[in-house]
């Protein structure tokens, strides 16, 4: 059974995942039980996207075997993948108690400080699995793209290249920090690193749009409608709410005459911002990125 583990374990490993799946039929037909083949299958359904199935597998599994080193590993990384970082957090804390020396879990922490943009936390912990395991990957990704965004320097952007071009795979969390930071309102950010990931993948189409996006975001113009950018419609609401309320104001204290500038000049603002954003993006897609 041990072969059958480490035959799909490695299937897995390269992403061979309907092979994965026929080894794991066959294997738990035999060892039902098993721990392994559990947490194996887990995995699995993790690796097609299905965290929440998997997070229920391995919960399953932890009634058991609540002492699984590899099936704790697991249940982390569903909770990491839904977004459930605070119980994400609190379970590789008690691993980490356990093993406080383990550079896969601290390149682990790192990138779940990273995912909290905790950049700070996130550099020590990255520097310190390094130390411990100077080729542990995922310290490598996470150090490379706290850098990039902290620093910024000549260093972190060939870094972050050189990883790209060893891992493409490593797009995927990279372009995970991206959506963090537009989410956080961290648009300057957001953009130096949509920009690598396009010169890194030229061809891609959802890159180029992001890019174009934050472009007219952060430009001098762009920047005027920065509420509205980072709240959206609620924004739109309070901004219209506020008008309504300076106006009545203005008419009730006999300051109309006075304030009349100010509210054209807010109105005109309000009524650009249906539009100005729209011609930002047009240009800046006429003019390439």
């Amino acid at each position: 059974m041990s072969e059958h583990a480490e035959q799909i374990r490695q299937f897995l490993l390269l992403g061979r995942l309907d092979m994965a799946e026929t080894g794991l039929r066959d294997a738990l037909r035999e060892s039902p039980d098993s721990v392994v083949l559990q947490v194996l299958s887990a995995r699995l359904q993790l690796a097609r996207g299905k965290a929440d199935d998997a997070l229920v597998s391995v919960e399953r599994t932890l009634v058991n075997a609540p002492q699984d080193l590899q099936a704790r590993l697991v249940l982390y990384q569903c909770l990491e993948e839904l977004k459930r970082y605070s119980e994400a957090e609190d379970v590789l804390l008690d691993l980490l108690r356990e093993q406080p020396e383990s550079p896969e879990l601290i390149a682990a922490y790192a990138n779940l400080c990273l995912r909290n943009l905790q950049l700070e936390k996130a550099l020590r912990l990255a520097e310190h699995a390094l130390r411990l395991e100077p080729d542990n990957r995922s310290a490598k990704v996470t150090l490379a793209v706290v850098r990039f965004i902290v620093v910024n320097d000549a260093e972190a952007h060939e870094l972050v290249k050189q990883i790209l071009a060893e891992d493409p795979n490593s797009v995927m969390g990279m372009g995970l920090v991206l959506q963090l930071l537009i989410e956080k309102g961290k648009y300057t950010e957001a953009l130096r690193l949509a920009q690598m990931l396009l010169r890194a993948f030229p061809q891609s189409e959802q890159f180029a749009e992001v890019v174009v996006e934050l472009k007219a975001t952060c430009s001098p113009i762009g920047r005027l409608y920065w509420p509205l950018n980072r709240w959206g419609w609620a924004a739109s609401a309070v901004i219209w709410v506020l008008f309504v309320v300076l106006y009545m104001l203005a008419t009730v204290t006999g300051l109309i005459v006075y304030v009349s500038p100010l509210l054209f000049l807010y109105l005109c603002w309000v009524v650009s911002s249906w539009f100005m954003p729209y011609l930002l993006k047009t240009w800046y897609r006429w003019r390439g990125v």
